[in-house]
This record gives C-alpha cells, sequence and structure tokens, in this order.
C-alpha cells in the first residue's frame, strides 16, 4: 500500500535511506537497531506514524524527529532506554514508552511541547518511585489518557505528583501495593484534584495480599469519577465488602472486575448489610474470575439498591447460577451477557422463561456456554438482541427463537444449511451472523426484507446467486471471506457489480447526511 513501508522482523540494524518521500505509516519493530540519527529521518516530511519497539533501543539523539514534523503516533516501548528521551514534537497525539530502563519518571523540559498529546504511556521495571516534580513538563499539556507503571511494588509516591497534570481524565496505572496503602490514598486525592473520571488499575494487590485496610475511602469524595476497572489482581472477601461500601457511596456509573482472583477469606463470604443509599452503577462487569477455594462464592446481599443498573456481564466466571432475586430485583436491566460460562449455562427454554423476569431486558449474549434446544422457548417481546455463537445448536434453532428478535448471533453452532422457512418468521431482523458454520449453499428464494447486515465468512459456500442478493434489498454490509468460492466471470461480475452499488449507497448517505 502506498505510504505505508512494514519493515519489522526484516534483521536490519538501522533504518534504510532508501524509504520513499511519501512514506506515512514506518514500522521498523523487532530488529536489531540500538540509536535512532536525526539523518536517518530526513526527507520524511510526511511521515506520521513510526513503531520501533522490541528493538534494543538505547539512544535516541535529540534532533532525531526535526524532519518528522507531521508525525502524530510514536511507539518506541519494550527498548532498554536507560532514560526517557528529550525529544520535540509538536503534532505528536499518541507517544507510548512503556517497559524501558529508565529509573526515573521525571519527564525532559521538551515534553512542555506536546501542546496536542492525548496519551502518554510510561512504565520501567527499574523506576520504584514518583517524584513531585516528575510531571513538571506537563502542567500546560494536554494530557488527557496517562498510562503508568510496570507492574512493581511502588517504595515512593509524593503526594502531588499527579495533581500536576491537569488535564488528566483517565489514569491506567500498572502498579503493585500491599501494606503501603498511604501512598494509594494520596494518589486518589491527587486524581481528584484533575477531575479524572475514568481509573484502571492493573495488578493492585499481589497474590495472597491481606488487606485489612480501606485503600478505597477517598472514592466517596471524588465527584468526578465514573468509570472504574480492577484488573488481574488478588480480591479477598474482606476487602470486597469494604470496597463495595465505598462504590455504594461514590459517584461511580461503570465498575469492572477483569481477570480477577476471587478468595473467600471469611466464613460467610460476601455479607454486605442493607444501605439506606440507592447505588449509582448502571455498568457492572465480571469478565474472567477464578475461583480461589474452586466452589462457587457465597453473596449475602441486597440488589435492590441496583434499581439503575442497565448493563451486566458475567462472563468467565464459571458460574451456572446468578445470586437469587437478583433477575426481579434488576428493573431497568438492558443488556445481560453471561457468555463463556465454563459450558454451565445449558437450558435455552429455561433460560427464555426467566428472561420474562426482566420487563427491559433488550440483549442477551450466551455464546461460548453448552446450550442446547431442551424445549418450547417463549421470550419476551422486548427482547431484540441473542447471541448463541459457539454452542452446538444444529439446523433446527431457528424454531426457537422470536420473531422479536432483531440482531442474531449464530456463529459457530453446527448449522449446515438454511432454508427461506426459516428465516420467514423474522421480519424486523437487521443483523444476522452465520460465521464459521457448514453452510454450502445460499437460497435462491432467501428473503429477509429487513437485513442490513449478513456474515456467511468461513463456511462452506461455493457460489451466491443474483437471486440471493435480490432478496435482501436493504443489505449494507456482506461479509463472505473464508469460503471457497468457485467463480465464473459471469457470477464475479455479478458479485462485483453488487458490491460497487453497496459501496455507492453508502458514500450517497454519507455525502447526503
Amino acid at each position: 500500500m502506498r505510504g505505508v513501508k512494514d519493515l519489522s522482523h526484516q534483521n536490519i540494524t538501522s533504518v534504510p535511506s532508501s524509504l520513499s518521500n511519501e512514506t506515512q505509516y514506518l514500522d521498523i519493530s523487532y530488529n536489531v537497531i540500538q540509536t535512532l540519527e536525526g539523518t536517518e529521518f530526513s526527507g520524511l516530511s510526511q511521515l506520521c506514524f513510526l513503531k520501533a519497539a522490541h528493538c534494543g533501543l538505547r539512544e535516541i539523539s535529540a534532533t532525531v524527529f526535526t524532519h518528522t514534523p507531521a508525525l502524530k503516533i510514536l511507539n518506541i516501548s519494550n527498548n532498554d532506554l536507560a532514560f526517557i528521551p528529550d525529544i520535540s514534537l509538536k503534532q505528536l497525539k499518541i507517544l507510548d514508552l512503556a517497559n524501558n530502563l529508565y529509573t526515573s519518571y521525571e519527564l525532559p523540559a521538551s515534553f512542555q511541547n506536546f501542546t496536542k498529546l492525548d496519551f502518554l504511556s510510561l512504565g520501567s521495571t527499574a523506576a520504584l518511585s514518583v517524584s513531585y516534580g516528575d510531571f513538571d513538563a506537563l502542567m500546560n499539556a494536554s494530557v488527557q489518557h496517562l498510562a503508568l507503571g510496570a507492574g512493581t511494588h511502588w517504595q515512593k509516591y509524593e503526594s502531588g505528583s499527579l495533581a500536576k497534570i491537569k488535564s488528566l481524565k483517565k489514569l491506567s496505572l500498572f502498579a503493585s501495593f500491599c501494606g503501603t496503602f498511604g501512598m494509594f490514598e494520596n494518589l486518589l486525592v491527587d486524581l481528584n484534584v484533575t477531575q479524572v473520571k475514568m481509573l484502571r488499575f492493573i495488578s493492585l494487590f499481589p497474590d495472597s495480599c491481606n488487606v485489612s485496610d480501606n485503600p478505597f475511602k477517598n472514592l466517596r469524595t471524588m465527584p468526578f469519577i465514573q468509570n472504574l476497572t480492577l484488573e488481574n489482581t488478588w480480591i479477598n472477601s474482606t476487602f470486597m465488602v469494604v470496597f463495595i461500601k465505598n462504590v455504594w457511596l461514590s459517584p461511580l456509573h461503570e465498575l469492572s472486575f477483569v481477570n480477577i482472583t476471587y478468595n473467600e477469606d471469611t466464613p460467610d463470604g460476601f455479607n454486605l448489610p442493607p444501605i439506606n443509599h440507592t447505588i449509582s452503577l448502571s455498568s457492572v462487569i465480571f469478565n474472567g474470575v477464578n475461583h480461589y477455594q474452586y466452589r462457587y462464592p457465597t453473596i449475602n446481599m441486597s440488589f435492590e439498591a441496583f434499581s439503575r443498573l442497565t448493563y451486566l456481564k458475567f462472563s468467565g466466571t464459571g458460574m451456572n447460577i446468578l445470586p437469587c432475586g437478583v433477575m426481579t430485583a434488576l428493573p431497568s436491566l438492558e443488556i445481560l451477557d453471561l457468555s463463556d460460562n465454563l459450558n454451565r449455562f445449558s437450558s435455552l427454554s429455561f433460560i427464555s422463561q426467566k428472561t420474562h423476569q426482566m420487563n427491559s431486558l433488550e440483549s442477551l449474549d450466551l455464546s461460548f456456554n453448552s446450550i442446547h434446544l431442551d424445549g418450547d422457548c417463549y421470550w419476551p417481546a422486548q427482547l431484540t438482541e441473542l447471541s448463541l455463537g459457539n454452542n452446538n445448536l444444529g439446523n433446527s434453532v431457528f424454531a426457537y427463537l422470536s420473531s422479536d428478535f432483531e440482531k442474531i448471533d449464530l456463529s459457530k453452532t453446527g448449522i449446515t444449511s438454511i432454508m427461506q422457512k426459516d428465516l420467514t418468521r423474522f421480519s424486523k431482523l437487521t443483523h444476522l451472523t452465520l460465521s464459521s458454520n457448514s453452510i454450502q449453499v445460499i437460497p435462491v428464494d432467501l428473503s429477509v426484507p429487513a437485513l442490513l447486515s449478513l456474515h456467511i465468512d468461513q463456511n462452506a459456500i461455493t457460489s451466491i446467486s443474483r437471486e440471493v442478493l435480490a432478496g435482501l434489498p436493504r443489505l449494507q454490509k456482506l461479509k463472505v471471506g473464508g469460503n471457497p468460492f468457485v467463480c465464473s466471470c459471469d457470477s464475479y461480475c455479478r458479485l462485483l457489480f453488487y458490491l460497487f452499488y453497496l459501496l455507492l449507497c453508502l458514500f450517497s448517505s454519507i455525502l447526503f447526511f
């Protein structure tokens, strides 16, 4: 592609001097390049993307980017830089310096010139502390998202350090704290000064860390916080009770737990007394939970306070049951994701009955389980989206679905054929995903008037006739890759013409929007 040069994994030791002056995208990652000199980039005035990760870089000249004034994205992560490089790029928006070897997070004065910088990633296993003046250069910068840390246990955090980044709205922190929660509490105080809205903490507590303090108590006094994620960390039930109390009294809208290990260290499990306060949360995500005791957790709490919850995800949790009463206690729930639960959810008819207890439910994800078709299904009329991907269901699955469905995902469900009679009932269907099945033929009498998107990639289809396309008058997106097409000139031209027609329609809609 013109303007794109991918030189990764080429075993080169320097930037080639023969690069075109029109190069806009350059990837020199996974090579053996220890230094970057200014002369190597002379003539690359149009370069806007440079990736030089995993090169063993040790030194970057201060004048290296004087010839690349248009550079907007720079990735020099995963190298051997002993210092944060002194560079100046006025148009830069994204800078990734993570996983290098510098011992301090102090930024060079040249970072004051990053007036358009939006995302900055810093991280080194050799940098074990944050000092008060480390981020002085960003006091008047526009950095909205800072990714900080390399997974090490911090020895020191000086109060006021992060408060200097006045533009900061999101922090992704990859550092661990155990027994040093005073530092963490001071960090939250500083983030409140910046009016941060999103926090992501990765590996916050090391394995077997006994959290007896209340490190998140400052959440209650952070009026601007909206989104909080705890990822790849150890969490015991004692901490969870205290943590949820803080969440309960905070203005948080979205709470996520990603790839956590849950340790039930109390005999009563998770036991949260009723609190006379309606929680602000609208979204709760559990995406990957390892149960340390290899048993179902004990959960004793009232879900009535979660009346504003509209999105709930229990994915990769190893559970096939939800806490008692949770469905009827969530009157506002619109999206429920129960995917990837170690093949625990199974009865589709039982699940369909339970969905009637959720009067606002619009979308349900049951993919990556072990669903079987065991009886008639009765779905509520307001449910319009259903995902059953990666369940072995077979050709009869359509008979168990609702005519009110607008979006259906049946990817990798063991379907070998589809007939017009299977789809006749779905007059509202706009999105149908049939990827990764064994479908050989698309029937010529197929007619789905409302369909906007059809995915039939990774099947066994050899051709698509003109009649099929005629039965899909509103189709805007067609995904057919990974099929063993046998194309004649006539069929190829018909398909090419139709795809051109779709492109023309899309362009027209954008042009006249």
